[in-house]
């Protein structure tokens, strides 16, 4: 579902439904703009670049790895993070798609679509969030990290449409894009598991 969803965006992404959305969306956000919000949007737009997202990445692999003792929970956080960021590049380099010039707060290169700060955010805290339920055993706990992880994500998602570097059907895109990957690395990752206890 969510993949057929990001396909279509895709191939209507230029046109004037979607650019009156996205123009729509983005003077609803940054209409919003105050010295304070701009601060916590700024910080939250480095926390999903690529050196956050590798920080915390690193962080709670060892978290896993050495603390918890989940070594294939740490693995495939890895793999869900660096699988993104490469999905992330080739799309963008399929779709070509211009940074907005509207109002920025940031300036920043490359393409834009889907947002690579959106699908790593949604990647790295969905994977978090997934796999921190199975770890936890309360559930005011799981749905408390959860909901954090959630907070996390869709904060900075709307931070790149706050400081201008993103049009919000490429949000939507990353969005729909890493829900996509995420659901499918843990659809192989069930099967391993499975074909695994077979061969034990």
């Amino acid at each position: 579902m969510t993949g057929s969803g990001f396909f279509i965006l895709a191939r209507h992404i230029d046109s004037a439904t979607i650019e009156k959305f996205d123009l729509t969306i983005i003077h609803l956000v940054q209409g919003f703009e105050t010295p304070v919000l701009t601060m916590i949007f700024k910080t939250f737009t480095t926390i999903g670049s690529g050196v956050g997202v590798t920080l915390i990445t690193i962080g709670m692999c060892g978290v896993f790895y050495f603390l918890l003792k989940q070594k294939h929970e740490a693995i495939l956080l890895a793999i869900t993070v660096v699988s993104t960021i490469m999905l992330n590049e080739a799309l963008k380099q399929v779709y070509k798609r211009a940074r907005p010039e509207i109002h920025r707060l940031m300036e920043i290169g490359g393409f834009s679509f889907p947002s690579g700060h959106t699908m790593m955010a949604f990647s790295l805290y969905g994977m978090l969030a997934y796999l921190l339920w199975h770890i936890v055993k309360l559930n005011k706990t799981r749905f408390l990290l959860a909901a954090i992880a959630a907070m996390i994500a869709f904060t900075i998602a709307i931070s790149r449409i706050y400081v201008g570097v993103h049009f919000p059907s490429d949000i939507v895109g990353g969005i729909l894009c890493s829900t996509f990957w995420v659901s499918t690395i843990l659809l192989i990752d069930h099967v391993y598991c499975i074909l695994k206890k077979r061969k034990v």
